[in-house]
């Protein structure tokens, strides 16, 4: 067809939206979060497949969790967003009915997906000896090498309020953290991590350590300063 017809056939070109998606502009907090248990659930069978290979056995009922997740994440992508008269009876009964009953599938698919990943984790976890200090393991379920911010929550029996989180490679190189949010008993920190290996993972090690270097800079500064911007406090 391609060779004896190919100069005849009509291009059309243009947009031809699917008008349904307006339900997802109107939903986008439950949208986010479909579409990252979508992610993650990729990542996590990831996980469980580099557990099968490492030769552990996994569990049973796994196939099941994980088709419970897909069901709940069609379900939601499923075309229909709720009530047509939404908009003119927001506050009707089909409006809320039907938007707690869509709306709870992206939730379900969310924590379904969580629930895999615990048990990814479980699984390779089984695989590591424990360490003498701390530490953490950053996984690559991608098939090619990558780099990237990771978010982990620390103890503060481990790395207490005032001290700095040292995080450490194999070959005693520091990477780059920084705090994000601080509870009673933990801090979130994030950390640049620098090229995990392609379905590969990389061992660091924590150490509590006293960052002199900021702690003289901010001690007595007015000035907050990177390499874009300069800040003066008019205390």
């Amino acid at each position: 067809m391609e060779k004896d017809h190919g100069s005849e056939f009509p291009v059309i070109k243009g947009a031809w939206p699917d008008w349904w998606t307006d339900g997802f502009g109107a939903s986008a907090r439950e949208t986010a979060t479909t579409r990252l248990a979508s992610s993650s659930l990729t990542a996590n069978e990831a996980g469980l497949s580099m557990a099968l290979i490492a030769g552990v056995k996994l569990p049973d009922d796994i196939n099941k969790c994980i088709d419970l997740t897909d069901n709940a994440l069609l379900f939601y992508t499923e075309h229909t967003l709720g009530y047509s008269e939404s908009v003119r009876e927001p506050l009707s009964q089909p409006t809320i009915e039907q938007r707690s009953l869509k709306e709870s599938y992206a939730w379900e698919a969310n924590r379904r997906a969580a629930s895999v990943g615990e048990e990814a984790m479980g699984l390779l976890q089984s695989k590591f000896n424990r360490e003498g200090q701390p530490s953490l393991i950053v996984f690559n379920t991608l098939n090619w090498k990558r780099s990237g911010l990771a978010t982990v929550y620390i103890d503060h029996q481990i790395v207490p309020r005032g001290k700095i989180a040292g995080i450490f490679d194999h070959d005693g190189n520091r990477l780059a953290v920084q705090p994000v949010l601080h509870r009673s008993d933990v801090t979130e920190w994030a950390i640049w991590v620098k090229d995990i290996p392609a379905f590969g993972y990389k061992k660091y090690i924590i150490k509590a350590i006293d960052d002199i270097r900021t702690t003289e800079e901010n001690s007595n500064s007015k000035t907050l300063e990177n390499q874009w911007y300069q800040i003066e406090t008019d205390l």
